[in-house]
């Protein structure tokens, strides 16, 4: 008895239509109560609980459609919380890029300040006439004019932005294998 009260009470909807039941079956104990009082018929009898059955399908049709109308709600809001999952997982996969990125040139950095630390730079004076590409592409800079923007980094140059002659500059030497790229 407990676990079919305790069945009742957690499945939704289950109440009212075993009310129903429940009524259908007084209803049948009252007709045949009236039947065998002799006071109705047989014919009279079968249309009551025709009667009776008719309005225990209508009542459950009513709840059955609010149960759809429940389900229909639910399925919903399950729909909406699977995109928002999926939006969520494809922010995260985002996020986690932008922090591998961020480690990487967290990486770069330090191994930048190592470099300086260790003191694995030179010095070079601006004389007249010369541009960050010239310094560059001196043999006894990098004889590279292409690694004119580890200049500009080094030394905080903008883009186009050449020092004055008597500026002195800072010349990073890297072990092989790393570079000056922030």
């Amino acid at each position: 008895m407990k676990a079919g009260y305790m069945l009742i009470n957690r499945v939704p909807g289950i109440r009212g239509w075993m009310a129903g039941l429940l009524s259908l079956v007084a209803a049948t104990a009252g007709a045949e109560s009236i039947l065998t009082t002799g006071n109705l018929g047989l014919v009279e009898y079968r249309a009551l609980l025709a009667q009776s059955l008719i309005q225990q399908v209508e009542d459950m049709k009513g709840e059955s459609e609010d149960l759809r109308r429940q389900l229909d709600d639910k399925e919903l809001l399950l729909k909406d919380a699977l995109e928002q999952l999926a939006n969520s997982r494809k922010e995260v996969a985002g996020l986690q890029e932008s922090l591998a990125e961020w480690e990487r040139e967290i990486e770069k950095r330090d191994q930048l300040l190592a470099v300086f630390r260790r003191g694995s730079f030179e010095y070079y004076e601006v004389r007249k006439g010369d541009t960050l590409e010239s310094i560059a592409a001196n043999p006894m800079v990098y004889n590279d004019a292409g690694r004119v923007i580890w200049l500009r980094q080094a030394n905080s140059l903008e883009e186009g932005e050449d020092p004055d002659p008597g500026t002195v500059l800072i010349i990073p030497r890297f072990p092989d294998g790393t570079s000056y790229d922030l």
